[in-house]
Order: C-alpha cells, then structure tokens, then sequence
C-alpha cells in the first residue's frame, strides 16, 4: 500500500508543480517540471522511475509536433 502512496504523490507533483521560466539563447520558454521520486527507504521505486520520465522529456522534447517553443526540463529531490 505504501507504494501506491509514494507513486501517487509523485503523479499530483508532476502534475501540479510547473513553472515556466524563459532561458537565454531558445527562443521559446522552459518548462520545468517538479518530481519526487522513493529514491532511498525500503521501497526505492523512484530509481526505476527516475530514468524513464528522463527519457520520456528527451522524447517530447525531440518531437517537432509537441509543445512547440518549450524545452521541458525536470527538478527532482527523494520523497524520503
């Protein structure tokens, strides 16, 4: 039951926790993401997760056809 706790929380965080920041040098604006991840404790799902939702900005941010001029980015910490 715990897991589902920590996952739940790390879904209303992404969800909820943006800020939109423009960076010099893309013309667009950065969107920054906020994630807490069970990197530590006795269920330390986040070291698997962690990599996956890396991989899925690197996707979106690759695509030409999704969320045009924003770059997302993503700030992380241990839920634990």
């Amino acid at each position: 039951m715990r897991a589902n706790g920590s996952f739940g929380r790390f879904c209303l965080v992404v969800l909820v926790v943006m800020t939109i920041r423009p960076i010099s040098g893309f013309k667009g604006r950065n969107l920054t993401i906020g994630g807490i991840f069970p990197m530590s404790g006795s269920w330390a799902g986040g070291q698997g997760c962690l990599p996956a939702v890396q991989m899925a900005l690197e996707d979106v941010n690759k695509r030409t056809d999704l969320l045009t001029d924003y770059m997302l980015h993503m700030d992380y910490n241990d839920s634990q």
